[in-house]
């Protein structure tokens, strides 16, 4: 753990700030586009409370697909440079643990970013969706979208976007450091990163969706 602590904390907040910088755009159009159709068919459906299935499943879902658009290949294209680069090899041959210096400060990183993102996804969705029920139905229908919403929905909401950051994190770390040969294999590995990224994410949907219902 010693190796983790030496400037592990510097670049867990550096990695923070960069996973937020690269996809609080994406997020929140993503969130917006997905938000007006939700409230759109609600308000022409007799559906209610969609703003609890929003922030419970698809608040976390679409920071999750941004980021495993973003997050997985951007990690294994730097943890992949590192490899070729031999930045790697060097710091095993110094004694240092690129598990601990390197990975475990990703991960991190993702899992404190991806409900950050979420937390930006709920926001967005609900004033858009607050604002299209009130200004199509008036009152009833606004209360209608609201029905059985709670603070727990959120909070388990953020919890699945912290399990997507781990996810995502992992796959794109493991496909770095696997990275052997020249710059071309890094491109690749970028490349793999985003499609695993992606089934990373979906699986993990089934996976807390058998879990809820069970």
């Amino acid at each position: 753990m010693s190796g983790f602590h030496r400037g592990s904390l510097a670049l867990v907040a550096e990695q923070w700030r960069r996973l937020l910088g690269a996809s609080l755009a994406a997020v929140a159009a993503a969130a917006a586009l997905v938000a007006t159709g939700l409230a759109l068919a609600s308000a022409r459906a007799a559906d209610v409370g969609w703003a609890r299935l929003w922030v419970r499943e698809l608040a976390p879902l679409v920071a999750a697909l941004v980021g495993a658009a973003r997050l997985g290949p951007g990690l294994a294209g730097e943890l992949g440079a590192m490899r070729v680069g031999d930045q790697i090899d060097a710091l095993v041959t110094l004694g240092g643990d690129p598990r601990s210096q390197l990975v475990a400060p990703r991960v991190i990183a993702a899992l404190a970013a991806l409900p950050a993102l979420a937390a930006l996804a709920d926001a967005v969705g609900l004033a858009i969706g607050w604002g299209l029920t009130a200004g199509r139905a008036g009152g009833p229908a606004t209360r209608a979208a609201l029905d059985g919403f709670a603070r727990g929905d959120v909070l388990s909401g953020l919890a699945r976007a912290s399990l997507s950051g781990v996810a995502l994190a992992a796959v794109g770390c493991a496909l770095g450091l696997a990275v052997r040969g020249g710059a071309r294999e890094v491109g690749r590995a970028a490349a793999r990163a985003g499609g695993a990224s992606l089934l990373a994410v979906l699986a993990l949907q089934l996976l807390l969706g058998l879990v809820a219902s069970a």
